[in-house]
């Protein structure tokens, strides 16, 4: 059997698929606390330029030594990070990793492998160069350096 679908009503799925993507983007971005500081503008280019990406536990996601060109924003799953084989740390939703590499243009310093089925977000330097600028890696040193720095005090309160 050959199935036919006319030209406009394979458009109209493929725009609902696209709105239905951008709305579970920026429905993410607004609960990510490290995209907090963006302006709205700049979530709004932000939902229509992540990339979606799948894992399969044991499969490296960034090795060291690659040329980083991206952030993951980790969106379900869990991923371990470890560093000459030795597990450094284990990260889950709403973590990020692979900025400190995209803020000085360096190489990746550490493995990160999936750990169970994981699915990331991933953010190109392209990306962050049309939302913020060509000083995007001084905003980006901001935003995270913020954002960091309430998690500590989020920490140390709860913990007080």
């Amino acid at each position: 059997f050959m199935w036919v679908l006319e030209r406009k009503n394979f458009k109209k799925i493929i725009e609902h698929i696209t709105q239905s993507q951008f709305e579970e983007n920026k429905k993410f971005i607004q609960t990510t606390p490290i995209l907090s500081c963006l302006e709205s503008n700049e979530k709004t280019i932000l939902s229509s330029n992540l990339y979606r990406v799948s894992f399969e536990p044991g499969e490296y996601i960034v090795k060291e030594g690659e040329q980083a060109d991206c952030l993951y924003i980790i969106k379900e799953g869990e991923v371990e990070c470890s560093k000459n084989g030795n597990v450094i740390r284990i990260m889950k939703e709403g973590e990020y990793f692979g900025e400190r590499g995209i803020l000085i243009d360096s190489n990746r310093t550490i493995d990160v492998i999936a750990k169970t089925k994981t699915v990331c977000y991933s953010v190109s330097i392209t990306t962050f160069k049309l939302m913020l600028g060509e000083n995007f890696r001084e905003m980006l040193y901001l935003n995270f350096h913020t954002s960091f720095g309430d998690a500590v005090n989020t920490f140390g309160s709860s913990v007080s």
